[in-house]
């Protein structure tokens, strides 16, 4: 099934709008180019391996030692098992995920990402999933063709977004609410994309939406794909500085996320192909 599009600058208004009203997709593309620059590699913290018992008595040290062993221990499961830890389809995400530690967050899915990171991020609003400040850019994490979207702040800061390319201009879109019990179904990502019975929430901003025929629901479906207006871009050193001066008292979340970033490894700059549209082109 192919809807008819219609002029996207006349209607965008509305259309973002509409979209900012409910969770859904934003713009996203299909990632073909490799890295454009890379950046020294990080040398994030490592979690501690041990804890300190306490001096106490012989239960207070179990029970201590027990509730410290248990926190370092969920913070190295955030490691993807061999072979995991770069998802090229929407299904190998899903199984990452169901490897982490649950329910899974932002920064563990983050977190356990294969090194170096590949990203860009944008200040733009023109999104269901919007920047949530000049300080808090949607960032686009790049895992091979595979593109992941993450808001550190802001009404996006739940979501996951995901753009599988179809392709050299279309993807399938789906997103998950964060965090996410396990286990993760397969038709998880699609599930609450309906917006009508003509249309999901994604095809209110990307064109020529059409049923995915090879997925197994009924919610998934390929449209357009987009790229970041040049102007709102924010590059890796840029959003590293963000990173730096956060204040984990302040915003914790945000500063979570972006230490999930950049903690972990190297991170390096990766554009989307120029060939892909903005959502301001028709």
């Amino acid at each position: 099934m192919r809807l008819s599009s219609t002029p996207l600058t006349s209607a965008l208004p509305l259309l973002v709008a509409l979209a900012l009203l409910s969770p859904g997709c934003g713009d996203d593309g299909s990632a073909t180019d490799g890295p454009t620059s890379e950046s020294n590699a990080d040398t994030g913290s490592t979690p501690d391996s041990g804890s300190t018992s306490d001096t106490g008595s012989t239960s207070d040290t179990d029970t201590d030692t027990d509730t410290d062993t248990d926190t370092d221990a969920d913070a190295l499961r955030c490691e993807a098992p061999p072979g995991l830890g770069s998802p090229q389809t929407i299904a190998e995400v899903l199984e990452l995920m169901n490897a982490l530690p649950g329910p899974v967050t932002v920064p563990c899915l983050v977190q356990s990402l294969d090194r170096p990171l590949a990203l860009t991020a944008t200040t733009s609003a023109a999104s269901a999933q919007p920047a949530g400040s000049e300080n808090s850019p949607r960032i686009f994490i790049f895992s091979g063709p595979l593109v992941l979207s993450i808001v550190p702040s802001g009404i996006g800061r739940d979501f996951m977004e995901f753009g599988e390319p179809r392709g050299n201009s279309e993807s399938l879109k789906g997103e998950l609410i964060m965090p996410v019990d396990k286990p993760i179904p397969a038709g998880l990502p699609f599930e609450h994309l309906r917006f009508s019975s003509q249309t999901t929430l994604c095809g209110l901003c990307h064109l020529d939406e059409h049923l995915a025929v090879d997925q197994d629901h009924p919610n998934a479906f390929i449209s357009r794909a987009f790229r970041p207006v040049d102007d709102s871009l924010v590059g890796v050193d840029e959003l590293r500085e963000r990173h730096v001066n956060c204040d984990a008292e302040f915003d914790p979340m945000r500063c979570e996320i972006l230490s999930a970033v950049f903690d972990h490894g190297p991170v390096i700059d990766q554009s989307f192909p120029e060939g892909l549209k903005t959502i301001f082109e028709p």
